[in-house]
């Protein structure tokens, strides 16, 4: 259900993606909402996706450069101020969509 629900979220664009098998529908590994497989950004928590990770101690992911782990931590201590900056981030980037949208009209 929540799967179908993230799905439904997503812009046209993604839904080809998944449509055409080329991203997949995935948990985050670090905080476990819905996103995208493979160098997805998870929108919760800031975790740049990569299954090709054996490992949730040892290996070192070469997007975020820490490991699954080390990520959790870093997550946990600092989950507010996370939120906020992804929050704000997003808002900028909808402020500038909608900016550019403008002036093609």
């Amino acid at each position: 259900m929540f799967k179908l629900l993230f799905y439904l979220s997503l812009s046209k664009e993604s839904k080809k993606l998944v449509k055409n098998g080329y991203a997949k529908i995935v948990k985050c590994q670090v905080c476990g909402k819905w996103g995208l497989d493979n160098g997805w950004v998870c929108t919760n928590c800031g975790w740049i996706q990569d299954y090709g990770l054996k490992s949730r101690d040892d290996d070192l992911s070469l997007y975020n450069n820490m490991s699954i782990a080390e990520y959790e931590r870093y997550y946990s201590e600092n989950k507010n101020e996370i939120r906020k900056i992804r929050a704000k981030r997003r808002y900028d980037l909808w402020r500038e969509w909608r900016s550019i949208k403008k002036s093609l009209q």
